[in-house]
């Protein structure tokens, strides 16, 4: 009985659907609507797109993280700007983009970061204001850059036919999205590598003064399924390489005559100020081959040194101690390839590296005077300082043990 119920309703919602053609003519009236909208909205009589709707708009920036390519090295500073507006629809709205100092890793040669994200822009202007009902309940109209005329863009061709679409609705809300592939310079700190964690600084502006144009506060950076908070109760990270993102935030700040940079806002000469976003991306290194491949060597190399340099008696100590300098200095070498390239800070490990090729080479010093001592050690005097000698070879060693747990310690803990 309930199958044969819910059978008949199935049939009469089938008979109730539209038929093709409708819905062909419904697309239609509404495609014919939209331009009728259009041009009624954007006369020039009407709306003067140099002119905002409000004095000073407000924009509320969004940038939504959808890819992190790669992260690699070079320090310097990149610096883009675009500013855009419509010359067509005459629509005013006003993006930058950007001054970058961006990092994150693949080929940290070079120190440049390759990512893809969303920049997401709103504003309001009251001039873009329609009944709906009055146009065949069209709400809104989307159009992609391609259904435009030609933008004006200033210094960077950010704003492709491919990657920009404008939003319109009937309230007056206008949002703009541009997909991006961004590529920026940075300086990466490797002092503590393998557990550095890099914060990156990305740079928004505008040329306009704060009495024209600011952005708002409530301005946010994060992932881009995460854009409603379908994330709550998911945990996802962002992971490129060998960094993994552990926080992401978005600030509004101010520049001041002179350059000075403030996050008080002053109205006293809204006129000589602009507004600045800044957002931070903080990445946490998460690697699994430094424990086998540089800790675990280097270890092995210190330890297996200090055992040769403790024994006095063996003839060929001095042959041993040269060997394991050498077996040292290959491990130097390829360890120092595997390590990120930094300029001016070096990582413990490296640093700890060649305190050891040091000890090393002072232990081969050490050992040729020594096995001379004890070589021309034939009378009583001699026989005395031998046995002084061995006191402090028995010393030696407690120190070598403390220092082999002191190097556990350091490189595994």
């Amino acid at each position: 009985m309930q199958c044969g119920m819910a059978s008949m309703l199935n049939f009469l919602y089938l008979l109730l659907l539209p038929t093709f053609s409708e819905e062909i003519k419904t697309i239609q009236a509404m495609a014919e609507n939209e331009k009728i909208l259009l041009k009624k909205i954007f006369k020039k009589e009407s709306y003067d797109y140099s002119l905002p709707s409000e004095s000073p708009t407000i924009v509320l920036p969004f940038m939504f993280i959808d890819h992190i390519e790669q992260l690699v090295c070079f320090s310097a500073n990149k610096f883009y700007l675009v500013s855009f507006y419509n010359t067509a629809y005459n629509i005013y709205w006003f993006a930058t983009i950007f001054e970058y100092m961006f990092y994150l890793l693949q080929d940290q040669k070079q120190q440049l970061i390759d990512m893809h994200c969303s920049m997401l822009f709103h504003w309001t202007d009251k001039r873009i204001v329609w009944e709906p009902r009055d146009y065949g309940n069209v709400g809104k109209i989307v159009r992609q850059k391609s259904d435009l005329p030609r933008m004006k863009l200033r210094s960077d061709q950010a704003m492709q036919y491919f990657n920009t679409e404008v939003t319109l609705i009937s309230n007056g809300a206008v949002y703009a999205q541009v997909i991006l592939t961004i590529r920026s310079t940075c300086s990466l700190d490797f002092t503590a590598y393998p557990n550095d964690i890099q914060s990156c600084l990305l740079t928004m502006f505008t040329p306009l003064p704060l009495s024209r144009l600011k952005f708002s506060r409530s301005t946010s950076l994060t992932q881009k399924p995460d854009m409603f908070g379908s994330l709550m109760n998911e945990l996802r990270t962002i992971r490129s390489g060998e960094f993994e993102i552990t926080n992401l935030s978005a600030s509004l700040l101010f520049i001041l005559p002179f350059g000075k940079i403030t996050a008080n806002e002053s109205a006293d000469r809204p006129e000589m100020m602009r507004s600045v976003i800044r957002f931070e991306i903080k990445f946490r290194r998460i690697i699994y081959y430094y424990s086998v491949t540089i800790a675990l060597p280097l270890f092995c190399l210190a330890t297996i040194t200090f055992m040769v340099g403790t024994i006095v008696s063996a003839s060929n100590t001095i042959v041993w101690l040269l060997l394991c300098f050498a077996g040292q200095i290959l491990n130097y070498t390829q360890m120092l390839n595997k390590l990120p390239p930094d300029q001016q800070n070096t990582p413990f490990c490296a640093k700890m590296a060649t305190i050891m090729l040091a000890e090393t080479m002072a232990l081969i010093i050490y050992r040729a005077a020594i096995t001379y001592k004890y070589r021309h050690s034939i009378n009583e005097k001699g026989m005395f300082r031998c046995s002084r000698m061995q006191k402090i070879e028995k010393t030696l060693r407690i120190l070598f043990i403390l220092h082999t747990f002191l190097n556990a310690v350091l490189l595994f803990c």
